[in-house]
């Protein structure tokens, strides 16, 4: 029996808000394929979509307790993906994962181990645009901003529009004190085109991590007005709904960007902040 033959009913169960019986159900089916590290991706991947953590947390375990050979990888990607970055980190060690350390560096950000992650990133021979994002956010939270900040701005000579680089260079200024710069760039794009949804998920990204709440979840609501689908727009939204207590609003939100985006880590983030 094929992992979407085992998983058509409990799919039907969850369609059907019977989130108890499926959770069970889910447990099982882990439990007899627990060979098969795609039918426990999937198990765990329902089970946190569902928010029976428990369950969870326990078909995760059954995915570190075996040496998974050629699947590695893919068990590594897809636990960091679930909010597992420690069980992701020690899979990841023990294989070959042929990706130069990303997925090490990757796991390592999640748990808030930034110097250790810019370190692995740092020495990569051949990094690409997504290895220097990642290595100024993980350089400007380990405290090293203005290298982080150096970085940001080469990027954006060259890809002026990528909201990432964007966000990026935001959370550096303001990391090294320099809030008054990030508010005149964001209003500056703001300016250029106030209707944008990255522009908008920019401001939100901005005010929340001021802290100004509010008005963070008011420009996340005009990114996702203006793009539906933008991801960043819809992590800050789910975020400022949180603390206004809207978590059942919330993980919607986590499982449309699960929907679109399958296994991004936002979604798992979301519902974390949820518990």
């Amino acid at each position: 029996m094929g992992v979407d033959e085992d998983f058509r009913g409990v799919r039907s169960m969850i369609a059907a808000g019977r989130n108890s019986e499926a959770a069970g159900a889910i447990s099982e089916i882990a439990l007899s394929r627990r060979g098969d590290p795609l039918a426990l991706l999937t198990c765990v991947s329902l089970l946190r979509t569902i928010c029976a953590d428990e369950e969870a947390d326990s078909a995760a375990r059954l995915l570190t307790s075996a040496d998974w050979g050629a699947s590695a990888p893919e068990v590594a990607r897809g636990l960091r993906a679930m909010g597992y970055p420690a069980e992701a980190l020690g899979v990841a060690r023990s294989a070959d994962m042929g990706d130069g350390g990303r997925l090490e560096a990757a796991a390592l950000r999640d748990m808030g181990r930034h110097a250790e992650a810019a370190e692995i990133l740092s020495g990569m021979p051949d990094r690409a645009t997504e290895d220097e994002i990642d290595l100024a956010e993980s350089l400007s939270l380990s405290g090293a901003s203005d290298e982080a900040i150096g970085i940001a701005e080469s990027l954006l000579e060259g890809s002026p529009g990528d909201f990432r680089v964007q966000r990026m260079y935001c959370s550096a200024l303001v990391s090294v004190g320099r809030k008054r710069d990030a508010d005149r760039y964001v209003r500056l794009r703001l300016k250029e085109d106030s209707d944008s949804a990255d522009s908008n998920a920019l401001a939100a990204h901005l005010f929340w991590i001021m802290g100004r709440v509010t008005v963070a979840g008011a420009y996340a609501g005009k990114a996702v007005k203006a793009d539906p689908g933008h991801l960043g727009g819809m992590e800050v939204l789910a975020y400022s709904m949180i603390k206004r207590g809207m978590t059942r609003e919330a993980k919607i939100i986590a499982g449309a960007i699960n929907e679109k985006s399958p296994g991004n880590p936002s979604a798992f983030r979301i519902l974390n902040a949820c518990r």
